[in-house]
């Protein structure tokens, strides 16, 4: 089994496995590139292992993430690792949206709670001096007071966040779903050691080259890491 096929993603030569992205919303999308995200896994992955190790005696299986007892467990963010990730609580990476989170409710998502995700001030002193699950390595901490007039507090907070965004990180743009998907796809190729000449197969609307492919490549992990 492939490294792509461990993490549960489709095979990238077989579209039947993407089928039904068609209907898709933007939260499902979302959650496709997140959990072919690196970060996304890992978060993951070191909280599944240290549940593992508190909950269970028998040694850490070689397939951990497909443990029963994994298939709907939900783990809580701090919020710096909410705002670095991108999801709060955290599914599964290795499950589909509707596996892991079954209600059509967009309005209860997790995928909502990138920005929603705090601490009041007593969760906040009782992790004073860890101030790494406050705050995220470069970023910045805001206060709000919600019984105070809430527009003012707002005023001017996207454009002050973005004079302090890095001059590399680019503005993130919608895409056509149809490019979505092939992104998707080169995404699964490259993890599960598909040549650039064999990915050319899949390509739409461009030149079937292996030099295509690479740029294609480039822009899809740029895409899937600004999420």
């Amino acid at each position: 089994m492939s490294e792509g096929e461990n993490w549960g993603c489709p095979k990238w030569n077989q579209s039947d496995e993407y089928a039904g992205n068609t209907e898709w919303n933007e939260l499902q999308w979302r959650w496709e590139f997140l959990r072919r995200k690196r970060l996304t896994r890992t978060t993951y992955l070191l909280k599944a292992l240290a549940h593992w190790r508190e909950t269970v005696s028998s040694e850490i299986p070689e397939q951990l993430l497909w443990e029963p007892a994994f298939e709907k467990l939900l783990f809580g963010l701090s919020p710096a690792e909410t705002s670095s990730v991108g999801i709060s609580p955290l599914p599964n990476p290795i499950y589909s949206w509707n596996s892991v989170w079954p209600d059509k409710s967009t309005s209860r998502s997790p995928l909502h709670q990138r920005s929603l995700n705090y601490w009041d001030i007593s969760q906040a002193s009782d992790d004073f001096q860890n101030w790494t699950k406050l705050i995220p390595i470069g970023g910045v901490a805001i206060a709000f007071d919600p019984n105070a007039p809430i527009e003012p507090q707002i005023e001017g907070l996207s454009e002050y966040l973005a004079s302090l965004r890095h001059h590399s990180i680019k503005t993130l743009t919608r895409l056509h779903k149809s490019k979505r998907l092939q992104y998707l796809r080169v995404l699964d190729a490259r993890e599960q050691n598909a040549s650039y000449q064999q990915i050319t197969e899949i390509l739409q609307h461009t030149q079937k080259t292996p030099q295509a492919v690479r740029d294609i490549v480039t822009q899809a992990e740029k895409y899937r890491d600004s999420l």
